[in-house]
């Protein structure tokens, strides 16, 4: 993604959470791609590939799917409409809400940075 600065200066936040999640949406000509970077304190370093199966709404993402790799196997990431994000991983589901954290205006598209922890998840 060509505003990599912006991803990293996102993420570098403190999280008080077990499980947390930084996303970036990148636009361009109606076309996106999703960066997920999880962070999970019982499942170690979780990788995401970045995945352009994503699509927008606006300048809101609309849903979102990556297929993650950790330790203990493999997890997926979704994103819903009405801000909802699924975190499936050795046979558990877990949802929580998303924020959106910041919206930076490109030439050719948008780069939309959002965030999730699980503070207040649910299973799903």
């Amino acid at each position: 993604m060509k505003y990599q600065f912006f991803l990293l200066t996102a993420f570098t936040q403190l999280v008080t959470a077990r499980f947390s999640v930084n996303v970036g949406v990148e636009t361009v000509n109606g076309k996106c791609t999703v960066d997920f970077l999880p962070s999970d304190d019982v499942l170690g370093s979780v990788y995401c590939a970045t995945s352009s199966d994503c699509h927008t709404n606006g300048n809101d993402i609309a849903t979102a799917h990556a297929k993650c790799s950790t330790p203990k196997g493999d997890a997926d990431l979704f994103i819903y409409p009405k801000d909802t994000l699924k975190f499936c991983r050795t046979g558990f589901c877990s949802c929580m809400n998303t924020r959106k954290t910041k919206h930076v205006p490109g030439q050719n598209g948008d780069l939309n940075l959002y965030n999730a922890n699980d503070d207040h998840a649910w299973p799903c």
